[in-house]
C-alpha cells in the first residue's frame, strides 16, 4: 500500500510531500510503516518533525490498535 500526500505546519508558506508504505509479509499479523518526508523548510528542524511524527500519530494508533511501536 502506498500513500502520498501534501503536509505543512501553519507557519510553512509551501507544503511537504508525505510518502507512507505499508509492507507486510503474508503469513505475518505485522505491518511495517514506513514515512519518507520531502521538501520541508529548511529551517526546520529534523528532531521536532520526527517527534511529531511518533508522538501525534504512530504513539496514538500503537495505543488505539494495541500493537507494540518499533523504532
Amino acid at each position: 500500500e502506498y500513500i502520498k500526500m501534501e503536509w505543512k505546519f501553519k507557519e510553512w508558506q509551501e507544503f511537504s510531500t508525505v510518502e507512507i508504505v505499508l509492507r507486510n509479509e503474508e503469513e505475518d499479523d505485522e505491518c511495517e510503516v514506513y514515512l519518507t518526508q520531502t521538501k520541508i523548510p529548511a529551517n526546520e528542524k529534523k528532531e521536532k518533525l520526527e517527534f511529531g511524527w511518533k508522538e501525534y500519530y504512530f504513539e496514538a494508533m500503537s495505543k488505539i490498535l494495541g500493537y507494540p511501536q518499533r523504532d
